[in-house]
């Protein structure tokens, strides 16, 4: 992590193993970020590399409240064929990176 975002306590710079460049990172989303203790090893690298990927939403799948109580999405993403792939994806963060589709997606479900 080389700096918070503006003063934003949730967005932070973040400089990965095996890259030069800096990425904004949600607090969310470092999970999987390397510390001090943990070795580099390839996985790691490509773990690492893997979070900065924008992937694009084909659609969503469904809704479900999770243990913590918060609403989880299931996301069908672009380009992955294999419902292996769809990812559970927390409602807030959905909010955030791909506002329109979701509230859409919001507003479409509430009427079926």
């Amino acid at each position: 992590m080389t700096r918070c975002i503006g003063g934003n306590p949730t967005e932070y710079m973040v400089r990965l193993l095996g890259d030069a460049k800096e990425h904004p990172v949600h607090w969310q989303k470092m999970m999987r970020l390397a510390g001090p203790d943990l070795p580099l090893s390839e996985e790691v690298r490509l773990s690492a590399q893997h979070d900065t990927q924008r992937f694009l939403v084909d659609h969503f799948k469904e809704w479900s409240i999770n243990t913590d109580g918060e609403v989880d999405v299931l996301v069908h993403w672009q380009r992955h064929e294999d419902d292996d792939e769809d990812t559970w994806e927390p409602l807030e963060q959905l909010v955030q990176d791909v506002p329109a589709p979701i509230t859409k997606y919001v507003k479409d479900d509430g009427h079926h």
